[in-house]
């Protein structure tokens, strides 16, 4: 946990259509500085098209690391 206070805590906006499709959602999460970057590079990059690969990839990714994910709000409040 000591590494994760000196790394840059930001916001990510996120904006999608609601399955109504009559009304956008908001969603602003904390992340970390790069992870920012990367968040921003694929929402760039899958305006247009997006491969079922791309996709499977990240659900990998999420499968291997979404246990030991660090919950940014506690954080910040625990360094306050």
């Amino acid at each position: 946990m000591v590494e994760a206070m000196a790394k840059v805590i930001q916001e990510h906006h996120i904006q999608y259509a609601h399955p109504d499709h009559k009304s956008m959602k908001d969603i602003v999460v904390p992340v970390f500085k790069g992870e920012h970057l990367i968040l921003n590079k694929i929402q760039m990059f899958t305006k247009v098209e997006t491969s079922q690969g791309f996709l499977q990839a990240l659900k990998v990714f999420i499968a291997q690391n979404e246990y030991q994910a660090i919950d940014l709000d506690t954080l910040r409040k625990e360094i306050e």
